[in-house]
């Protein structure tokens, strides 16, 4: 792919492109001596990049003379492409300061797009003049043709992920290429069209273009293009994974294989998530590149295309029991206008949640039937085999997911909640505010709630709940989620591998202390005396330190945070803390060791490192392997 500068559609009335100049009014010179030659020289204000067309056959060259007595031949040294021609000599009638030399050459042979270098040069220096120059290099091109389609509909994924954009549509020109149909391009997406910018963030020096290669719509991408703006790292750049991969050498089927490409379906140009990636030349940990798209909001909506709305949103409300003794879930279900075909379905909190969506789709597991308001879903808990379970909504159309959501709740039968408030504890959070940079440990209240069947064992509710955690922003996990803690044995405490209920554009983040992970393997006292187990102590518990080498020494970590399909060290020495209703309070003893400074993500040999941001935005963390 080719970025070019200023690309437009020339219509010209006649065939013959001229750049001749008036020589003797831009040739200003004081020559320190009287200079008797010819003075033969190409003007400094020639143009020496031209624009052609299809219909051009030919283009002038102007070269000038300061002494205009006589006739005068001037031979000519031409070099350069093959597919321009210029003679080798020109001549100046008695009296004429300016000759013109006529280019030649065949717009089919050349094509679009395909820049072509032309160097003239006298054949005898002694012609010239020191005033002026001997040799004149001109480039032309004919640029392809593209006619604007109006306004797309674009929400940005890439800024997002380093500086926390909003995904805020915006309004972008969109080109399509005449030759080419599914060849489109953005004109200055991210620059004078981009709302976020301020004063100085971008070149507005000419125009900035993403070309996207959508001619196969299962197979959208586009190649290493500059954005055009600087937020303090030098010009940003961005590349489709997809073509990141072919151009390493990957075969492209085994790209589209691998669900790299894009898709252009019902006029939206979407990526899947991480299939973009972002280039800063001047970033500290050097120039590499970003994985972008995090939540797989970007989208290019064509214009004349109306987004659908398959949102949905779905509350657990509590359980009904009908009078034959069949049981309900009962929630509350907001959708979007769109949303027409709708299923619901009850399953336990262990079963994937889209891969049941898709099962309704299918047809191969019968769901219920919903609209917006209050849904009762049946089920029966003793065939399903599990306490913790979960609303599951999938809209489809035309046979196809397009939106997935759920609600998790607990159901214990005719017997009785296990669960019993103590009241409120305080729980110093370090596993998410040390992994992020704009973040510090926090102590907050949080209810804690103990199994009565299994003495020791703790729910944290609402522990990393928008409302209660404060480093929430608003966009983590649903009220009613907690994070359990295991300290049945009090010299043997852990947490097990369990979701946080939120993304921050990496995946949705689950947890597992250090000791939980080796009690997969091992019995209990065997990790206990391998030091990776926590405590419970006077009303505290705590989690075991676990050393690691890093560039900066030692540094500590209770356990492994996984983001989508990769893990990364959580937690910092003596961070994790919980205080137990009624316990004595104590300060946290953490000391923040370091601020994890970068996400190393091997990813098909190939390692990209998220960014440090310069404004507002955090979210970068150390993998664990």
């Amino acid at each position: 792919m080719k970025l070019f500068r200023n690309i437009a559609k020339a219509v010209l009335a006649v065939s013959m492109l001229s750049v001749m100049v008036a020589c003797e009014e831009e040739a200003v010179y004081t020559p320190a001596q009287d200079l008797t030659n010819a003075q033969v020289y190409f003007s400094n204000t020639t143009a020496k990049d031209v624009k052609l067309t299809m219909e051009d056959t030919e283009l002038n060259v102007a070269i000038c003379r300061a002494n205009t007595i006589g006739n005068l031949d001037v031979q000519l040294v031409v070099s350069g492409t093959e597919l321009m021609t210029a003679p080798s000599s020109v001549k100046f009638a008695d009296g004429d300061s300016v000759a013109n030399i006529k280019v030649t050459f065949d717009p089919q042979a050349i094509g679009y797009d395909n820049p072509q270098t032309l160097n003239i040069a006298l054949a005898d220096s002694t012609m010239g003049t020191p005033y002026g120059e001997s040799v004149f290099s001109l480039t032309a091109m004919i640029p392809s043709p593209w006619t604007s389609l109006g306004k797309a509909t674009v929400v940005d994924d890439i800024m997002t992920v380093g500086w926390g954009i909003p995904f805020t549509p915006f309004p972008v020109e969109i080109q399509e290429n005449d030759l080419t149909p599914g060849l489109y391009r953005l004109v200055n997406p991210w620059t004078s069209s981009y709302p976020w910018n301020e004063p100085g963030d971008y070149d507005d020096s000419k125009n900035y273009y993403l070309e996207i290669h959508a001619e196969d719509p299962d197979a959208v991408w586009f190649g290493r293009t500059e954005m055009g703006l600087d937020w303090g790292y030098g010009m940003i750049s961005t590349w489709s994974i997809a073509d990141y991969y072919v151009q390493n050498g990957t075969d492209p089927e085994l790209v589209k294989e691998k669900g790299f490409y894009g898709t252009l379906k019902d006029g939206e140009i979407t990526f899947p998530v991480q299939g973009i990636l972002f280039n800063m030349p001047q970033h500290p940990q050097g120039d590499n590149w970003y994985l972008a798209n995090g939540s797989g909001m970007f989208s290019i909506l064509l214009p004349g295309y109306v987004k659908a709305d398959y949102s949905a949103e779905v509350k657990y409300a509590g359980i009904f029991t009908a009078t034959d003794e069949s049981v309900y879930a009962v929630a509350n279900l907001t959708l979007g206008a769109d949303a027409k075909d709708v299923k619901a379905i009850v399953m336990t909190q262990a079963d994937d949640a889209a891969a049941v969506a898709d099962a309704l789709a299918a047809g191969e597991l019968e769901g219920t039937a919903v609209q917006a308001g209050r849904i009762e879903v049946p089920f029966n808990a003793e065939e399903l085999g599990s306490e913790k379970l979960q609303v599951i909504v999938a809209v489809i159309v035309d046979g196809a997911v397009k939106n997935v959501v759920t609600s998790g709740f607990e159901y214990y039968g005719g017997g009785s909640n296990p669960w019993k408030s103590l009241g409120m504890g305080t729980y110093t959070e370090t596993l998410v505010s040390t992994m992020f940079t704009g973040y510090e440990p926090v102590t907050y209240e949080v209810e804690i709630l103990e199994n009565t069947e299994n003495p020791g064992l703790f729910r944290l509710m609402n522990a990393y709940a928008n409302g209660t955690f404060p480093n929430a922003d608003n966009d983590c996990a649903a009220e009613g989620t907690y994070l359990e803690v295991n300290a049945c044995d009090p010299d043997g405490v852990y947490v097990p591998m369990q979701s946080l209920g939120f993304d921050w554009g990496m995946g949705e983040m689950a947890f597992i202390s250090e000791g939980a992970r080796y009690l997969e393997q091992y019995d209990i006292e065997t990790v206990k005396n391998a030091g990776l187990l926590g405590t419970l102590k006077d009303g505290i518990i705590t989690l075991a330190n676990i050393e690691r080498e890093t560039s900066n020494g030692v540094a500590y970590y209770q356990g492994i945070m996984y983001m989508g399909n990769s893990g990364y060290y959580a937690g910092i020495q003596d961070g994790f803390r919980v205080t137990l209703p009624g316990a004595a309070t104590e300060a946290p003893k953490y000391a923040r060791s370091q601020f994890v400074q970068s996400l190393e993500r091997n990813f098909a040999a190939q390692k990209f490192v998220p960014v440090v941001n310069k404004r507002m935005v955090k979210r970068i963390a150390k993998p664990a392997f």
